[in-house]
């Protein structure tokens, strides 16, 4: 359990550098919000924040396309076999909390 706990906060902080040093998506901001790896740390799932939420769709698709490259470069910098397989996700957590707040202050 330990183990998966460090690998997931590994994860979180690599992927996070390869995001802003290799990914360039225009006026889109991405926020890494968690990493949930499987217990055989094979697979990991990648929730993101992502704003403008209207660019979601697109910026998942970006991510999809350049997941071989940040793959490629993850196993570089993780000392670890195996290094898990990445999946994203987008979360949709900070819409609802936009929409809370919108209902709560009447905008």
């Amino acid at each position: 359990m330990h183990r998966t706990i460090r690998v997931n906060e590994l994860i979180k902080k690599e992927l996070g550098n390869i995001l802003i040093k290799e990914i360039a998506i225009p006026d889109v901001l991405i926020t890494i919000i968690s990493v949930e790896t499987s217990l055989d740390i094979r697979h990991a799932k990648v929730s993101l924040s992502i704003f403008p939420e209207k660019k979601a769709g697109s910026t998942i698709k970006i991510l999809q396309k350049e997941l071989y490259g940040m793959q490629k470069e993850l196993n570089k910098r993780l000392n670890m076999k195996p290094v898990p397989k990445i999946k994203f996700v987008f979360d949709r957590s900070g819409e609802i909390f936009t929409r809370i707040n919108e209902a709560i202050n009447g905008d």
